[in-house]
């Protein structure tokens, strides 16, 4: 028997709800998902009610908007740099930001861990045997030249030279197309083959559109490394992309509790919440080794094919090449830049983190398809590697459902 409820009742319920602004464009995956990260916290934390601005195409004027949004009773604000007007910078109410151009002083800043991201790039193309780097971002945004930074400092490091190019984040039409022939013409300048890292997903399109009027092959001539794994995007690329994935909904999460935190006075100073990368999702635009040696080339395919799986030993690679197991370290310490048992432990870990984030197997069912007898060995295994256990790495993963 449904219940039934008055309409006076239904008023008072509605003026009891915090109401929450969320300034957040849904133009892409990472904002999507920061989106419904904040939605799955207010509705199982809290009593908000979220209000956003209509959406553009209703011909509403952004004035008119903003007068009957500050007209409501607001808690606080989660707005990105782009919306972050004067109006709402005067708001007397807690406010979290999603930054672009840089961070901000004394606010919660929503941020992810630019350097982890450049150097899981810069690590993941050393490890293929690349001689020759580039790194491709925006020029007006930090993240983009963090990630740039890291990427090209710990190429540099080994003693690799990278190349790199900026663009703006807002061109025209002309512009855009401007810009694609001027990547062009950067991209048939460099030495080839050579591995690519682009501060995000979003901007694939140009670079294999460059390429394409070069006559580049993707990944033969030039490998191409994004960032969000946006599956859309990343599909849709052709060849389909290589992308670094962090945890944009555990983000919009932990923004949405440190908003509610600040809002009750638990919080008194506000601290910036920060996102870590997680695994690389391979995809055909990295589809390539690009080692000279025969037998280091026929370990690391090996290790690629095997590791995620089996527990490999460093035996088992060696016995399929014409070397030593001297021979061949020293070989893959010059190559890749990586010990052969390190190198195992790379793939394997990466496919394991990928399993523990994106699916709903048990832990035991995840021993079993990476190759453990037992639950302890396997969470043994993995705690030496990444220094938490499985259980443990599996919680900073905010469930969806």
């Amino acid at each position: 028997m449904r219940a039934a409820y008055s309409i006076d009742f239904i008023i008072v319920s509605l003026m009891n709800k915090q109401e929450i602004l969320l300034l957040i464009d849904a133009v892409d995956s990472y904002d999507r998902n920061l989106l419904k990260g904040i939605i799955k916290y207010s509705r199982v934390n809290t009593s908000w009610l979220l209000v956003r601005q209509p959406p553009v195409y209703r011909n509403i004027k952004t004035s008119e908007t903003e007068r009957e949004l500050f007209c409501k009773n607001l808690a606080g604000v989660i707005v990105s740099e782009y919306k972050f007007s004067d109006k709402i910078k005067k708001l007397k109410i807690p406010k979290v930001i999603a930054p672009y151009k840089h961070v901000f002083e004394g606010m919660a800043n929503i941020l992810t861990d630019n350097v982890a991201i450049g150097e899981m790039g810069a690590k993941y193309f050393m490890t293929k045997g690349f001689d020759h780097f580039a790194f491709y971002g925006y020029e007006d945004s930090f993240w983009s030249k963090d990630r740039q930074h890291a990427f090209q400092r710990l190429l540099g490091k080994a003693g690799l030279k990278c190349w790199q190019k900026n663009k703006k984040k807002q061109l025209s039409k002309e512009s855009i197309q401007k810009n694609i022939e001027n990547l062009a013409r950067w991209l048939s300048n460099l030495p080839k083959p050579i591995a690519i890292m682009i501060c995000s997903d979003d901007l694939s399109f140009e670079v294999m559109e460059a390429a394409r009027l070069v006559n580049a092959q993707i990944p033969h001539d030039i490998a191409i490394l994004g960032v969000d794994n946006d599956d859309l995007v990343c599909e849709l690329c052709n060849p389909p992309l290589s992308s670094i994935e962090h945890d944009s909904f555990s983000v919009g999460y932990n923004a949405a509790r440190t908003l509610d935190q600040i809002i009750k006075g638990e919080m008194k100073v506000p601290t910036n919440i920060i996102g870590q990368p997680h695994f690389i999702v391979s995809r055909q635009s990295t589809d390539i080794l690009a080692v000279k040696d025969t037998n280091v080339s026929r370990a690391v395919t090996y290790i690629n094919e095997k590791a995620p799986s089996h527990n490999l030993a460093v035996t088992d690679v060696v016995k399929i090449t014409n070397l030593s197991r001297r021979q061949l370290e020293r070989k893959f310490l010059n190559t890749i830049f990586s010990g052969i048992g390190k190198e195992i432990h790379r793939v394997k870990v990466n496919h394991i983190k990928y399993l523990l984030f994106s699916t709903n197997f048990t832990m035991q069912e995840i021993a079993l398809e990476t190759g453990f007898t037992s639950f302890d060995n396997f969470s043994r295994y993995f705690k030496q590697i990444s220094r938490m256990s499985p259980t443990e790495y599996r919680k900073t993963r905010i469930a969806r459902i």
